[in-house]
């Protein structure tokens, strides 16, 4: 049972809430008030969806709010009873994102994504979108839908109710399937004769034969090669000793004349080394004579070096000196400068006459208030004296008004003349206010000039103590060049006679080098000699190995293998391409054998199954007439049942759904059966809401819900009252919650629970008033 229902920026809704009970529940109101909106959030709200939508006749965006402002958002949220559970399913709109939704259960949230949301809604109730707008939701004006659905097409339309076209859909898809099988199996015979299974067979047979008698061959030839590759090896290494011991009688022939070479070449140079050893000075005294000289020279460069360093620090002194006078000499001149514009007191008379100008400033500045006061004044007097009744401000007596003229203009050249003193003055300040500055500006001149006066100080004594300093520098500093010229020159004279002894010293130690080279030319010749005589004995044994005659016949019975082993190897090659090829066609003929095999193999399975689908589509057409006569059954078992308690009468004691060509409503009297389109307008509207009963309680026998949404559309004024008396008092027992969309005031009398006037507001809001009962 749905218990509330709560809208917020819903199409007109601002803040609607709407609580449901058992019974009849009711929402009334003009056309355009809201009230289908109240049923399409519901179905929303369960499913996410209601018919308009699917319909595609309005867009989801468009049941958020617009007037009198648009809104960023719409939210629908359904409570309901289920098995003893409270659930609630909430989900809202907003543009530009994705709906949210969410579905709680006795409090906890169970899920939060909008499909799950739906599944779960459907899950609890056991009815899916389909079947609730089918079976218990009646759109608007749609109670008698059944009588307005033309003879010949109701039978279609109550099958797409059940669901049972799709029995139909399913049978056409099992024969367009069938053709198709059909279709392929015809194909695949054809392919199937093409192909000749018997010559394929033979063809396979003569080629495995084939295969056999090339392996046989190749296998023999493979033999051949192997035996001429072994043959080709073993000459192999015949001819490689062979050149192996020639190439070392050429190296040991090489070696003996490369050693005879050397060994004239040694006998020449120890000639010439026994002349040039002909030098007996001593190194080693040389050495020590040049090592003193060497000692004394290096005590001369470092006082050389000392000197200058003590020669450059005073010519550095005596540049700083230089800078400290020239610095002095420019502040003596600086202060001479100084003292030149400070004479005469003129500091003294500048301040004096910046004393009498700002005296001047405050003299005109005054005197510009006094001026602007008595223009104050002034008119205030014409003010006084525009009243009309103007007094003498001195006596109090009135005043005529050729008086008063002559005073407004007495006032008048006053203020004029007042005015005129404000600007001179003005003026006159402007330049006084200049010459201030320009005061100011010297005065500060003067100051600054003082100041550095006082700053540079006694310039004089500076200026003689820096030539007392370089004086005392210029006689050291030529002290100190007589000294270091002294140790120079004694510097120069030990050059050539160190530059003597180490020539000297070379050629004693040139000598000695040369006696040591030529005893190791001598020991190294003695040794050449010696092998000189193995290597000439070694040579004489090579000579005998390498013959020239045994290599070319090796070379030649090589060649002759590797012929043979070519050939066979070319002829092995041919071979196995032949059998290669063979082997190819082999494939190629198990292939189409295969191909044969496997097209049987499917054409028979095809012709199975067009007869599977031949017995299920005659299965689908049992199956479809089976089902629409059980639903007829337990249409009309469940219109009698409720009939008695619906209808109010006794001229007509059962309803039924008949079959005549088409489905037929028919009513049961004293005569037999009448076809609904007989009886009067109240008795048609009760037998299309029994028959909407019996929808619901056969395909949602859970659910217990009906919704009528304007449901006295095409009936007269005695027919809703029938139907408000049948809504109120009877249907409750077979169908625990209705909800009753409609316009007409009538139907007031069919509440049996919740009742709401629907207004619309001058805004555009949707106001929900709860009528109480």
């Amino acid at each position: 049972m749905i218990t509330r229902v709560s809208l917020t920026n819903w199409r007109s809704h601002l803040n609607s809430e709407l609580e449901f009970s058992e019974g009849t529940n009711c929402l009334i109101g003009r056309m355009g008030s809201g009230k289908s909106s109240v049923l399409d959030a519901i179905c929303f709200g369960l499913f996410g969806a209601f018919p308009q939508l699917q319909q595609k006749k309005i867009r989801l965006e468009d049941m958020v709010m617009k007037k009198p402002k648009q809104q960023r958002f719409a939210e629908v949220k359904v409570e309901f009873d289920s098995n003893g559970d409270s659930c609630s399913v909430k989900r809202r709109i907003e543009k530009g994102k994705s709906t949210g939704a969410e579905l709680r259960r006795n409090g906890k949230l169970v899920e939060t994504q909008s499909q799950k949301v739906t599944e779960e809604v459907e899950r609890i109730l056991k009815v899916d979108y389909d079947l609730f707008t089918r079976a218990v939701y009646s759109e608007q004006n749609q109670l008698d839908i059944f009588l307005t659905i033309p003879k010949g097409q109701r039978m279609k339309r109550i099958d797409e109710l059940l669901r049972l076209d799709r029995f139909e859909s399913a049978r056409a898809s099992a024969v367009a399937l069938e053709n198709k099988f059909s279709f392929s199996r015809e194909q695949k015979e054809k392919l199937l004769e093409g192909l000749k299974e018997d010559e394929i067979n033979s063809e396979m047979i003569a080629l495995k034969k084939d295969i056999g008698v090339k392996e046989d061959e190749s296998a023999l030839l493979a033999k051949e090669s192997e035996k001429a590759a072994v043959e080709k090896n073993s000459l192999k290494g015949e001819i490689a000793k062979l050149e192996k011991a020639r190439e070392e009688f050429y190296a040991l022939k090489q070696k003996l004349s490369s050693l005879e070479s050397l060994n004239l070449q040694l006998g020449r140079d120890i000639s010439v080394l026994e002349k040039h050893c002909a030098i007996k000075a001593d190194a080693e005294e040389l050495e020590k004579k040049m090592n003193a000289l060497k000692e004394e020279m290096n005590k001369a460069d470092s006082q050389t070096r000392e000197k200058r360093e003590l020669l450059l620090a005073k010519k550095i002194g005596m540049g700083a000196e230089s800078a400290k006078l020239a610095r002095a000499e420019e502040l003596e001149k600086e202060k001479e400068k100084l003292e030149a514009l400070l004479s005469g007191d003129r500091l003294q008379k500048l301040s004096s006459e910046l004393d009498c100008v700002s005296r001047e400033l405050k003299a005109g500045a005054a005197g510009i208030v006094s001026a602007e006061s008595g223009i104050r004044e002034c008119k205030l007097a014409m003010e006084g004296l525009s009243s009309a009744d103007s007094r003498c401000i001195v006596c109090g007596h009135d005043l005529s008004e050729g008086k008063k003229l002559e005073l407004v203009a007495n006032s008048e050249k006053k203020m004029e003349s007042l005015k005129t003193r404000i600007i001179e003055t003005e003026l006159l300040m402007k330049k006084l206010l200049a010459e201030k500055n320009n005061l100011e500006k010297k005065i500060s001149e003067l100051r600054i000039a003082e100041a550095r006066e006082k700053e540079i100080g006694n310039p004089e004594s500076d200026i003689e103590e820096a030539r007392q300093r370089m004086e005392m520098l210029s006689k050291e500093i030529s002290r100190a060049e007589d000294v270091l010229d002294g140790i120079e020159k004694r510097a120069a004279k030990l050059q050539p006679e160190f530059e003597n002894l180490v020539r000297e010293y070379e050629s004693a130690k040139a000598a000695a080098l040369k006696r040591k080279e030529m005893e190791e030319k001598r020991r190294l010749l003695e040794k050449n000699i010696s092998e000189t005589g193995l290597l000439k004995a070694r040579l004489s044994q090579s000579a005998n190995l390498c013959s020239e005659s045994a290599l070319d016949e090796a070379r030649g019975k090589m060649e002759a293998a590797i012929g043979r082993e070519k050939s066979t190897e070319a002829r092995l090659s041919y071979i196995k391409e032949m059998i290669s090829d063979k082997r190819r066609m082999l494939e190629k003929a198990e292939a189409s054998k295969r191909i044969a095999e496997g097209l049987g193999l499917e054409i028979r399975k095809a012709s199975a199954m067009e007869q599977q689908l031949q017995l299920l589509q005659r299965g689908l057409e049992a199956s479809q007439e089976q089902l629409r006569k059980d639903f007829i059954g337990a249409i009309n078992s469940a219109m009698h049942m409720v009939w008695e308690n619906l209808y109010p009468y006794t001229d007509f004691s059962s309803v039924r759904m008949a079959v005549d060509g088409d489905y037929v409503l028919q009513l049961q009297d004293k005569n037999g059966w009448t076809p609904i389109d007989n009886v009067s307008g109240g008795e048609r509207s009760i037998a299309c809401l029994a028959l909407r009963i019996a929808f619901a309680l056969v395909l949602a026998p859970q659910l217990r819900w009906l919704v009528l949404d304007e449901p006295t559309h095409n009936l007269d004024e005695k027919a809703v009252a029938e139907l408000a008396n049948v809504l109120r008092d009877n249907i409750t027992e077979f169908v625990e919650q209705i909800f009753l969309i409609t316009h007409d005031p009538s139907l007031e009398a069919a509440v049996s629970g919740r009742l709401y006037r629907m207004e619309k507001e001058k805004e555009g809001f949707t106001n929900v008033v709860k009528v109480e009962g």
